[in-house]
């Protein structure tokens, strides 16, 4: 019975020798293994975040919350408004030229777990924005920047060794170089991993600061528990920088 992780091994050539030694595939099949682990990992915690956070109301109004942590941060300048700006990455709404947080109108509407697990990342955001409280948001970026990459390398030096035929090619020892992908895909999944536990743990304990006295003690360990749960591995956030945004008429008079 043929081994369906191995490649036909087709390519050999007797003037050169074979185009891959068994190892080299298993290593390749392992790394892109792993990296659709992480992608499963993440998902599952997506889906479970988010059908938990939006099935559950809050008992505290994120009006009141934005002022308690306006409050609480000594940030009493800043306008909370909703409906009145669209942009791709809700996480994202603060207009620091202005003083204004935008947020769509559902959380207006809706008051669950989600609009305010929204408030607290949004609120933490204008803290790094001013102050460098976690530097959260502009290293997560990075991280899952360095992520991506490991995730393509690992998938792409499988995926081209076991289906794509690369002729002649075939001869030039291409398995040490998807060997190598592999090799360096991995390196920069574990890493960035390591990265996102780090710098995610410096925002719970920040939300766990911010939160205390704000929230009720069994909304607040909610919360925290699925703040948490994303810390364990990347891609569990959008951090986005890409943030269109519908102009109003008032900033459009400002720039002419």
């Amino acid at each position: 019975m043929r081994n369906i992780i191995l490649r036909p091994n087709d390519g050999s050539d007797e003037r050169f020798g074979i185009f891959y030694y068994d190892w080299q595939m298993y290593l390749t099949f392992g790394a892109a293994l792993f990296a659709i682990i992480v992608i499963i990992i993440a998902t599952i915690i997506n889906i479970v975040v988010f059908s938990v956070s939006k099935s559950k109301n809050s008992k505290v109004l994120q009006k009141d919350l934005f002022q308690a942590l306006s409050i609480k941060t000594n940030y009493t300048d800043i306008k909370l408004l909703y409906g009145q700006r669209k942009r791709l990455n809700n996480h994202f709404n603060y207009r620091s030229a202005f003083q204004e947080l935008h947020l769509p109108k559902w959380y207006e509407e809706n008051n669950t777990l989600k609009g305010t697990m929204l408030m607290l990342y949004n609120f933490t955001n204008i803290l790094d924005i001013r102050q460098q409280a976690t530097n959260f948001w502009s290293r997560s970026i990075y991280c899952h920047i360095l992520a991506s990459f490991g995730l393509i390398a690992n998938l792409t030096s499988y995926l081209c060794f076991r289906f794509v035929n690369f002729g002649a090619l075939s001869t030039q020892n291409l398995s040490w170089l998807f060997v190598a992908l592999a090799i360096a895909g991995t390196l920069l999944l574990v890493l960035s991993w390591l990265w996102w536990v780090k710098i995610f743990s410096k925002l719970v304990k920040k939300l766990n600061e911010i939160t205390e006295g704000n929230l009720p003690e069994e909304e607040r360990k909610q919360v925290l528990n699925l703040f948490k749960l994303q810390s364990v591995v990347p891609f569990t956030i959008n951090t986005s920088i890409k943030t269109p945004r519908k102009v109003d008429n008032d900033e459009q008079k400002e720039k002419i």
